[in-house]
């Protein structure tokens, strides 16, 4: 009985957590479990994270899984594409994070992105990271669809090649930078 209410007191510091977290645009970090104040073991947090999953006094906490581990969110106060995306940042995986960006933007809209974006919240890239990993994301296979160009007023955009021809990146990216700005 003690344990099922220390689990129930800890089930509803995770919750409270997560829902803070979320409404300051921040995911938590399932790993953070295991340190203070919960200090959890391994065992009791898969057990807290199945009982969230089907308790529906938390049917608005999510759990997403990274490649560096699992975070919780808020769908409340957080959508699943802004999670998805502090997850990616939590995993430091820049190239998958820029990938799916351009490549969403440029099958959904469609549309290039403006390369400036990833040095903003909620990327947070630096220059230098972001430069390194512009040039030499050509040379991986499985991101040779990830296109840059400028606009002609020296802009950078993105764009994924699968979605979007040269030619109509080059439209959009002008019309959006240059063309659009001129015409009354």
């Amino acid at each position: 009985m003690k344990e099922k209410k220390a689990n129930n007191e800890a089930l509803e510091k995770i919750a409270e957590i997560t829902r803070k977290n979320s409404k300051k645009g921040k995911i938590t970090i399932y790993d953070d479990f295991s340190k203070k104040p919960l200090s959890l073991s391994e065992e009791e947090s898969n057990n807290i994270l199945e009982e969230i999953k089907t308790d529906e006094n938390y049917n608005d906490i999510r759990v997403l899984r990274g490649s560096a581990g699992a975070y919780l969110f808020s769908d409340d106060s957080m959508t699943i594409q802004y999670a998805k995306i502090i997850a990616q940042v939590e995993d430091k995986d820049i190239y998958k994070l820029i990938a799916e960006r351009v490549r969403d933007d440029s099958e959904t809209y469609p549309r290039p992105t403006k390369a400036s974006v990833f040095l903003y919240e909620p990327y947070m890239i630096s220059k230098e990271e972001f430069e390194e990993v512009m040039n030499n994301i050509r040379d991986k296979e499985e991101y040779n669809d990830i296109k840059t160009l400028n606009a002609s007023n020296g802009v950078p955009y993105l764009y994924s090649s699968k979605y979007l021809e040269d030619d109509h990146a080059v439209a959009l990216t002008e019309w959006v930078e240059v063309i659009r700005k001129e015409v009354p």
